[in-house]
């Protein structure tokens, strides 16, 4: 059965809702509430064809969703900075300046 792209959209919140509630009592020592959630995924249809797929919560303003893309590619960027072993020498040029 194939379900239009409206018809999985409405389908999808309860089953990423149940699933992002347990990654929180498996992620946290302490109890925490998920205010907010965007889910971002790749797919392959198979004859080379891709697509992106994009979630989010409803009762989220759309300002906050895209907070969280911006925060989580500047946190992917960081990570990777890190695994490269990149430096970020904008830092330490200001802390030389204060040092003369």
């Amino acid at each position: 059965m194939n379900q239009s792209n409206d018809e999985q959209k409405k389908a999808s919140p309860k089953p990423l809702e149940d699933a992002i509630a347990e990654l929180g009592r498996a992620a946290f020592e302490q109890p925490a509430i998920c205010t907010g959630w965007v889910l971002v995924s790749e797919w392959f249809g198979g004859n080379d064809e891709y697509w992106i797929v994009t979630l989010h919560d409803d009762s989220t303003p759309p300002w906050r969703h895209s907070g969280m893309l911006d925060y989580a590619v500047n946190h992917v960027a960081q990570e990777m900075d890190d695994y490269l072993g990149v430096d970020d020498d904008d830092d330490d040029d200001e802390d030389d300046e204060d040092d003369d």
